[in-house]
């Protein structure tokens, strides 16, 4: 069977092999992503979580234990940013070549600044199929540790120059999703998961904060369940973890311990979802008479 067709979109065992191929590859850099961005923000999180005394089993501090959540949420993104373009800098090997030492510089490389260009496959805003087929990200997640190393500063200032426009998006796409919430909770998830790659939209196709947010519907909606089942798959061995870290220890220890496991699960999760983002982008399809409106506008129309 064609791997243009849905049937060839990564399965989630494929994603946790990819993930494990690029985690390896990339050791020495997530290593240096925890040191940096992840345990400060554990240290953050946490201390906040003290100084409010927040009672994990009393349902009126939730408030503060978001608020407490904010600083290490705040470091984590960037890390996760980082981390999209590392793995597109081992999956795309064309049009990350400027990231990336020992491979030659291509036009592509023009690509990653100038949005419009369609040559490598990652800028076309006419939105047709792009992106890349299973067998290849396979296969390139084998060859990664024989890849040349991502430039640590090329792949920061870039996360950088992206931090904002997702954080800005991110706030919109949770306002969505709390009026999803208000209505039932179903349409809440639903709008969670038709956002699940605004992300990506952003960092690697130099997407705005409200046209990511169209992008990700467009192109989830085809593919809701493709998505859904291994993003649940991904979350949920992290979240037992922490839940049985939270029964082990004492409950600014295991605030602790649960941020800096999440964290790391996080850094592992976007490496797996951007393989799959890159998977569906191959799949691209536009409804024949896409209705007007931020969400439901045809993009690059």
């Amino acid at each position: 069977m064609s791997d243009e067709h849905p049937a060839g979109i990564l399965r989630v065992r494929e994603l946790y092999r990819v993930g494990w191929k690029i985690l390896r590859a990339a050791r020495w850099h997530l290593l240096v992503l925890t040191a940096l961005l992840i345990i400060p923000g554990a240290l953050i999180d946490t201390a906040l979580f003290d100084a409010f005394d927040v009672n994990p089993d009393d349902i009126s501090d939730t408030r503060f234990d978001m608020l407490a959540s904010t600083g290490g949420f705040l470091l984590t993104q960037l890390a996760i940013i980082y981390v999209t373009l590392l793995t597109a800098a081992y999956l795309r090997t064309d049009a990350y070549s400027a990231e990336t030492d020992g491979r030659a510089a291509t036009a592509a490389d023009n690509a990653m600044t100038e949005p419009g260009m369609t040559d490598n496959g990652m800028m076309d805003n006419g939105r047709e199929g792009t992106g890349l087929p299973r067998r290849d990200i396979l296969r390139m997640a084998e060859d990664a540790e024989h890849a040349g190393v991502p430039v640590f500063s090329r792949l920061m200032t870039r996360a950088l120059r992206k931090y904002l426009p997702v954080l800005l998006a991110g706030i919109i796409g949770g306002i969505l999703f709390l009026l999803g919430l208000v209505l039932l909770i179903v349409p809440g998830i639903i709008v969670i998961v038709w956002l699940a790659f605004y992300s990506e939209f952003i960092v690697l196709e130099d997407d705005g904060p409200l046209r990511s947010l169209a992008s990700s519907r467009l192109l989830v909606k085809w593919h809701f369940w493709d998505v859904l089942n291994p993003a649940l798959a991904l979350m949920l061995p992290w979240l037992v973890l922490e839940y049985v870290i939270g029964f082990m220890f004492e409950p600014v220890t295991a605030r602790f311990l649960a941020s800096v496991t999440s964290g790391v699960g996080m850094l592992f999760a976007t490496i797996a979802w951007t393989a799959l983002f890159l998977n569906v982008r191959l799949m691209w399809k536009i409804p024949p008479e896409p209705k007007k409106g931020l969400m439901n506008r045809e993009i690059g129309g």
